[in-house]
């Protein structure tokens, strides 16, 4: 209690101590920098070691510490309250496309057409790709925002994820959720091949309907798409 923190009794004490985040100081100089009209970042550097100085090295190593492991447990509980809803909508997004390759019928486009996702699909060996890459198109759809990628620098949050999909039944459990060398490079050529392969045809044919349809606009987009990707090709 502040009221009994006055000294001079067996168990009281003058003596406070506050812990202020590495957020408030800088917010703090900014403030005061934006005040004296000084444009110069260089100095909120300047003053944040100037805090840091007033600690005893030792102990300005062990709240630097404290300070990204407390920051690295903010990431992860921010990650925890919406991974729920990252594995529903991993399995919702796997079922459509198990969906639209099992339903297809010799009448109807091929479905590799219809997404990356279902041209995976038709592939049995890439499976396990498949389902990286549906995770990673959640990610970045997600609060997060984040490719799969790069979560391999953050090995709280990777462990976490890694847990949830792991305990998940067939056939949506799965534990790579980092790619070797020759995976990533497997997953780049088959993005390549379907780019190459496929997307612009689907744009071609985007293209075709919306002129008969007299769909002018949606026309334009098309062609604009098919040239975007013979651009990226080239």
């Amino acid at each position: 209690m502040i009221k009994e923190a006055v000294g001079g009794n067996a168990n009281t004490s003058a003596y406070c101590l506050v812990y202020l985040s590495d957020q408030i100081i800088q917010d703090e100089i900014r403030s005061k920098v934006h005040a004296m009209e000084i444009q110069d970042p260089r100095i909120i550097e300047i003053e944040r070691k100037h805090y840091l100085d007033i600690l005893p090295m030792d102990l300005a190593g062990e709240v630097e510490a404290d300070n990204i492991i407390f920051h690295e447990e903010i990431e992860e509980y921010k990650f925890n309250s919406y991974l729920k809803s990252i594995i529903d909508t991993y399995k919702t997004r796997y079922d459509r496309i198990t969906q639209a390759v099992e339903t297809k019928d010799k009448k109807s486009v091929p479905t590799y057409l219809n997404s990356f996702g279902c041209y995976l699909k038709n592939v049995k060996s890439l499976e396990e790709i498949l389902k990286w890459y549906i995770v990673d198109t959640v990610l970045q759809d997600s609060p997060k925002k984040v490719k799969l990628l790069e979560l391999k620098n953050s090995p709280r949050l990777i462990k976490l994820l890694e847990d949830r999909l792991s305990s998940l039944a067939k056939p949506y459990g799965f534990k790579h959720l980092i790619l070797s060398n020759s995976e990533e490079e497997l997953l780049t050529s088959n993005l390549k091949d379907y780019i190459k392969e496929h997307l612009i045809v689907i744009y071609c044919q985007s293209y075709i309907i919306s002129m008969l349809e007299e769909r002018w606009r949606d026309a334009c987009y098309a062609a604009w798409m098919a040239l975007e990707v013979e651009i990226l090709l080239i």
